[in-house]
Formats: structure tokens, sequence, C-alpha cells
């Protein structure tokens, strides 16, 4: 059994039960690797490295018009509540793997490793 204190920045696979709900947080798919970075009684904290946002204000307030606008990025810290998650899986001793080659994408298509 692990524990999943055991289980903090390591790089897992997490398997949705749907990600309804969650697209605007940019989890699109219901099977991806993410860095697990905490846990609460809500839900599984993960890193999404290439959060991406449009800011549609100035620091001023005024609209910026859409041609002006310009797409930034962040590291996130993402929440995803336990109802949602339908498995956790780890690799321990899968070294040289390269996430990609299975088909299922990172969160964010970061870089992890």
């Amino acid at each position: 059994m692990v524990e999943i204190e055991r289980l903090m920045n390591d790089l897992v696979m997490i398997v949705l039960a749907n990600h309804e709900g969650l697209n605007k947080i940019g989890i699109t798919e219901n099977n991806f690797y993410a860095k697990i970075v905490g846990y609460d009684r809500i839900g599984l904290w993960i890193e999404n490295p290439e959060f991406t946002t449009t800011r549609v204000r100035d620091d001023d307030g005024n609209i910026i018009p859409p041609e002006k606008r310009k797409k930034e990025m962040y590291l996130a810290n993402i929440l995803i509540p336990w109802g949602n998650i339908r498995s956790i899986v780890q690799f321990p001793h899968r070294d040289g793997f390269a996430y990609e080659e299975d088909g299922i994408g990172s969160l964010g298509h970061g870089q992890y490793l």
C-alpha cells in the first residue's frame, strides 16, 4: 500500500471519472500525467506548469482590444475534487520513461522530468 504522503512531488498518472467542469482550469482529458503538490479533504492538488490566461483588462481597469490581448503563461497549482478522481497510478521503479510514449500527455504539456 502506498500512502498519499509519499506521492508528494511525484509525477503520476491521474485517471478521472470525468473532467466535466475542469476544462476552464486546463484539464481536458480523463487521463493525464501531473505532479502532485498536495492534498486536503476537498481533493488532490496538482501542478500545471503551463496554465494559460488572457487578460481582458489592463492595470487601470480598461478593456484591452481583442487584437492587442496576449496569452500569459503561469505555473499554477490546481485542485481536483476527490469526486472526479477514479484512480492515481504511480510508477516507483520506472526510469528513463518518456511519458508521451504511451499516448497520454502531461497536463499543460509541460516538462516535468
